[in-house]
């Protein structure tokens, strides 16, 4: 399945990575033709804010339906491949790109600054983190309709159970409708990576702050 629109969103993303000198760890587009979807994965190396949390991951997916939606907004979108399928039902609805942030934590940070704390300190240490972050979220983000959640592994050794990763996940919509033009697209997916950048500093400001002291 071929996504013009999406491939030309991916180019404007980068574009603007580059434009403000952000280099990526990981920048990976993705397609999976049983589900008509596709999608852009991208990681951001943060661990010099010295923040307690090393990576942030930003991923846009997309699909079928959404590509021809917008190909139809679109003018001078007549030789687009998808408005030539008459297998796919023509769907009304607002199109959007939808992006999934991931803030992952250093967790070999936390337990170093833990000396001599048991596994089960550690544990508690992680977990009070988390909770504290979850009490003031809505401050880093106050305008927002949070949809967020935490991944977080637990390993269990013979010193008792520990947190061997947890990234904190968030999720969000950006409308694409009512544009007409592939520079409306564009200049929403500028808004779109300034905005992204802008709840970063925010998130990575409000963990640091609320960082348990150290036993």
């Amino acid at each position: 399945m071929k996504y013009p629109i999406f491939n030309s969103v991916i180019n404007k993303i980068q574009t603007e990575l580059s434009f403000k000198e952000i280099k990526t760890e990981k920048f990976r587009v993705w397609t999976d033709s049983t589900i008509n979807a596709t999608g852009l994965e991208t990681s951001i190396n943060v661990s010099h804010e010295q923040t307690g949390i090393k990576e942030l991951h930003i991923n846009f997916d997309w699909d079928v339906y959404r590509e021809l939606a917008v190909a139809k907004q679109l003018n001078g979108m007549g030789r687009h491949p998808l408005l030539k399928e008459e297998s796919i039902s023509p769907l009304k609805y607002n199109p959007t790109i939808d992006v999934e942030i991931s803030w992952h934590f250093d967790t070999s940070g936390i337990y170093d600054s833990l000396h001599s704390a048991t596994n089960e300190e550690k544990f508690e240490y992680a977990s009070l983190w988390m909770k504290s972050i979850n009490e003031k979220l809505h401050l880093a983000l106050p305008t927002e309709k949070l949809i967020s959640r935490w991944h977080v592994d637990v390993t269990s050794g013979k010193n008792g159970k520990f947190v061997a990763a947890m990234s904190l996940i968030t999720y969000f919509q950006y409308s694409l409708s009512g544009m007409n033009e592939l520079n409306d697209i564009h200049g929403q997916i500028s808004k779109v990576i300034q905005s992204i950048l802008q709840r970063n500093t925010r998130v990575l400001k409000l963990v640091n702050e609320v960082k348990p002291i150290a036993a």
